[in-house]
């Protein structure tokens, strides 16, 4: 019965939209003045054609076409395009709808100087054909059953014309989509962002767990329940709430269900793979000239993970305090110091991600959208969705002109002047009770480099021009002039020496007890 009602409400449906569409498509092609190649009015809803050019040819002009199902096999959507590309003229737009489907998070990412559609875009711009590429952004796992629209997110990269042509034809099917930047490739930088930034916030609250059980003596549950005071509107403001947050307190409560002893995250392997998306950044900030210690010090101690049996020969070693040679610590104290440290940590994440974004950028003549990648990766049932991101959305917002980074926010500046003395005191508690935290002091210290008028670097200098008399700029001398300095009698004779034509090393003459 239940198969026959079914069956029934099928055949009505069909059949009322086959009348619907069907007059519909016939007015449309009685009105349309662009039939040609012998097509006549039909009374059916779909033209049959054996070929995918014969289906460009008859798309009202400008053509306005989505791809699906190409995400991750850009051999799949060459082979496409070969067949459409023809057919193409000045005006049409092509949109790659990417990742649709489920797959692996770090296994689909793509480099983003390998995008295929920005490779095109290169060629076919020049005709007047626009391209645009969309990824779908990672969701909770769960975020799919309880809130549908949540896992309907993507991003968007190519020309602002034509994402202002397309966005009427996602509204239906996307909850939450935005233009990052004004190529294809940005996407995929966005996305390679995204995850690095979701891996450096969470080494961070790793480290405040180990910080928590070794130097105050915290168990389990105590950490779940400081994780979840900071989760929850307090004397704070609750300016760590957020999805990771949440998550990492509970858990800290989960029980391991084989053993039925001790909790599941000390069981846990200490293994981690490393794909090109986490070096991405690494390899781009020297490429780029942007530094970038704090996310490098997150990769490095994730490096780490995979030298367990070395760590364990060097820890019998290399001894490190305990006992009466570490510092005692006023837990409540400590507690707040590392809530301040991490949420100032964060901060320095993001801003080293998002001006790398924008030196990529400018050195490829693109226009970024920062504003966008924050609304996007914040989202309900995103990785990154906090209170924080909201803030610093809200805060770059609210100014004409993008900063040079967004530490420079008057917001978030006034913010880290405010808390920067509760991260030296958790960095000083950290290093005298020997537990390593990369992160947390790694962006100390690009906060206190990003601050520093003058740094250190004559030092540097001068000992390579003391050793090879390679030169270098004076700063009250224009900018490409040279100096080199004689550093001692030695440099000077031979400067002399230069000066008189000799340009071969003197002869050391024998003497005469030698011989």
């Amino acid at each position: 019965i239940r198969a026959i009602s079914v069956s029934a409400w099928a055949t009505t449906i069909s059949l009322l939209c086959r009348r619907w569409f069907g007059h519909t498509y016939q007015q449309q092609t009685e009105q349309d003045s662009w039939k040609d190649d012998g097509l006549v009015p039909s009374s059916k809803c779909m033209v049959p054609s054996r070929e995918l050019p014969d289906v460009i040819i008859r798309v009202k002009r400008p053509r306005k076409i989505a791809v699906f199902g190409t995400f991750a096999n850009d051999a799949k959507f060459l082979e496409i395009w070969n067949q459409i590309a023809p057919q193409l003229e000045e005006g049409d737009t092509v949109l790659r709808w990417g990742r649709e489907e489920e797959g692996q998070y770090e296994t689909n990412i793509q480099q983003y100087n390998k995008s295929i559609v920005t490779q095109l875009s290169k060629t076919y711009t020049e005709r007047g054909i626009n391209l645009l590429e969309m990824v779908r952004l990672d969701m909770d796992r769960t975020a799919i059953w309880s809130d549908l629209n949540a896992s309907n997110a993507y991003m968007v990269g190519g020309p602002e014309e034509a994402f202002a042509t397309m966005q009427p034809y996602m509204a239906p099917f996307v909850t939450h989509v935005g233009l990052v930047g004004t190529d294809a490739a940005c996407v995929h930088i966005a996305r390679v962002l995204q995850h690095t930034v979701e891996n450096c916030i969470g080494q961070a609250f790793a480290e405040g767990m180990d910080l928590m059980a070794k130097a105050a003596g915290f168990d389990h549950t105590d950490i779940g329940r400081t994780f979840n005071k900071w989760n929850t509107e307090g004397d704070s403001g609750g300016r760590l709430t957020s999805y990771l947050l949440k998550a990492s307190s509970r858990i800290m409560y989960k029980r391991d269900n084989i053993t039925k002893q001790g909790f599941v995250i000390d069981y846990i392997r200490e293994v981690n793979n490393i794909t090109e998306t986490d070096t991405f950044v690494y390899e781009s900030s020297i490429r780029f000239g942007v530094p970038t210690p704090c996310i490098n010090a997150a990769l490095e101690a994730r490096l780490f993970c995979n030298m367990k049996e070395e760590r364990i020969e060097a820890s019998e070693k290399l001894k490190v305090p305990s006992g009466a040679d570490t510092p005692s610590v006023l837990k409540e104290q400590m507690c707040a110091d590392l809530q301040s440290s991490i949420y100032c940590t964060i901060l320095v994440i993001f801003a080293e991600c998002f001006t790398l974004f924008q030196a990529i950028a400018d050195r490829e003549s693109w226009d970024v959208n920062i504003q966008e990648c924050m609304r996007l990766w914040n989202v309900t049932g995103s990785f990154l969705n906090s209170k924080l991101l909201d803030a610093m959305h809200k805060a770059y917002k609210s100014q004409d002109e993008d900063p040079q980074s967004i530490l420079l926010l008057p917001d978030l500046a006034s913010e880290l002047e405010a808390l920067h003395m509760s991260w030296r005191r958790t960095v000083t508690v950290c290093f005298a009770s020997a537990v390593p935290i990369p992160t947390l002091s790694a962006a100390l210290t690009h906060y206190d480099m990003r601050r520093t008028p003058k740094l250190p670097i004559g030092m540097l200098q001068s000992q390579r021009d003391f050793f090879s008399g390679c030169g270098y700029e004076r700063n009250d001398q224009p900018a490409g002039k040279i100096f080199s300095s004689c550093w001692t009698a030695d440099h000077t004779k031979q400067e002399q020496r230069k000066a008189k034509g000799c340009t071969k090393p003197p002869v050391k003459r024998k003497r005469k007890a030698d011989k």
